[in-house]
């Protein structure tokens, strides 16, 4: 085949690839220069014939496919790239790895930007309906050790993938582009926070509550009690918002929110459009603060998994709230949004000083009331101590 010199020729080649999927370790993969002449104004560049070249390098030599066995065990592969997700179906016969089918399919619409371990598990979704067939007839092992189980009840549980090593030379393409650099994929998880929020809104005041989990694993309770009109939307905002600020002052750079409103991470992941001019603002704000970290991931979890959010943000809403002595309960008057003078809090004199000393280096306060303080909960689960009063966002420098 000659190289394509019109838009129907590049139609011709896509289909053949098409037709050809099952037998070319990730496909959609090699095919993103041909997709991009056909959206715009027909130009053959030198990326199409670079790829076009490749391709036809590849299947002039394909691993040949080895039928398999009904009843025997069958090893699916997965893989990740900016682009698609794919998957390599492997049987074992004397010890050697065969291929017996691969699977690839483009990202569309909001699929690019799911998280990496939703990416995984949609990569095994595909695979799946694309092998029933084999699914249904064989035992099939997924070789990952990415923990897709596991985060189908703990999201933040998953860390980076991991891939395993397939032996038969045969696979090697699929392995090369199986472990491509992609910095995305390789996010350190270690020095990772996790921020809980949720937001509940009342007539006259609501709340909002923040569940913190450092990366040693103790865990920060904190509440703010609105005491403006708030529909749950901002108030859902507002406990982002409130992580976001607490995050940065307790020197966290890599960020886990995690939020039961699908609506509001949505907006915040680009899913959904914010078309009314204060949900924009919140936007913005929200935005604006991401930037003063290394890593900001936002997640929506079911509501069953964000218990101890909504139990804080209730309290803050209550009269309740004002009884329990061991819950910081801030009030905030107005809407973060809102353009307002700020109380400035130096950090040498911050009431969180004390706690963030605690928790980075060990250091407990000369006071005897503030080690107390420091220490409550230790270890476990510690709420933020002293109640504040402030009149617009807060503000840690």
């Amino acid at each position: 085949m000659t190289s394509p010199r019109t838009v129907k020729e590049v139609q011709k080649l896509t289909g053949r690839i098409a037709a050809l999927n099952r037998f070319v370790s990730r496909a959609t993969d090699k095919c993103p220069p041909f997709f991009k002449t056909l959206k715009q104004a027909f130009t053959w560049t030198d990326e199409c014939e670079a790829a076009f070249q490749e391709l036809k390098r590849y299947l002039s030599s394909p691993p040949f496919l080895s039928p398999s066995k009904e009843g025997e065990n069958l090893y699916l592969y997965l893989a990740v790239s900016a682009s698609a997700v794919s998957a390599a179906l492997i049987r074992e016969d004397s010890n050697k790895q065969l291929p017996v089918y691969y699977v690839s399919q483009a990202f569309q619409g909001a699929e690019s930007r799911y998280p990496k371990i939703e990416k995984i598990a949609f990569a095994l979704i595909v695979a799946s309906r694309k092998l029933r067939q084999y699914f249904q007839a064989n035992p099939i092992l997924v070789m990952t050790d990415q923990p897709i189980k596991k985060s189908m009840n703990k999201p933040e549980a998953a860390g980076r993938m991991v891939q395993t090593a397939i032996k038969a030379q045969a696979l090697a393409d699929f392995i090369t582009e199986f472990t491509l650099p992609d910095e995305d994929m390789i996010t350190n998880e270690v020095d990772r926070w996790t921020i809980q929020t949720d937001g509940s809104s009342a007539q006259r005041k609501g709340g909002v509550g923040v569940v913190i989990t450092t990366p040693d694993g103790e865990v920060l309770k904190y509440g703010v009690q609105l005491r403006f009109p708030a529909t749950n939307n901002e108030a859902e905002y507002e406990g982002i918002l409130t992580g976001l600020r607490l995050g940065r002052a307790l020197g966290a750079k890599n960020l886990l929110i995690q939020s039961d409103s699908k609506l509001v991470i949505g907006k915040i992941r680009g899913e959904y459009e914010a078309k009314e001019e204060r949900m924009q603002k919140y936007l913005k704000l929200t935005k604006h603060l991401t930037q003063e970290f290394d890593v900001v991931e936002f997640m929506q979890i079911p509501r069953s998994q964000n218990m101890g959010a909504d139990e804080v943000s209730k309290l803050a809403s209550s009269e309740e709230g004002k009884l329990v002595t061991d819950l910081a309960i801030e009030v905030q008057k107005h809407p973060s949004i809102e353009e307002i003078a700020t109380f400035t809090i130096q950090g040498i004199d911050s009431w969180m000083m004390p706690i963030i000393s605690y928790l980075q280096d060990g250091h407990l306060p000369l006071s005897t009331e503030e080690a107390k303080r420091s220490r409550k909960g230790q270890p476990g689960s510690r709420s933020l101590m002293t109640p504040y009063t402030r009149e617009g966002s807060l503000c840690l420098t």
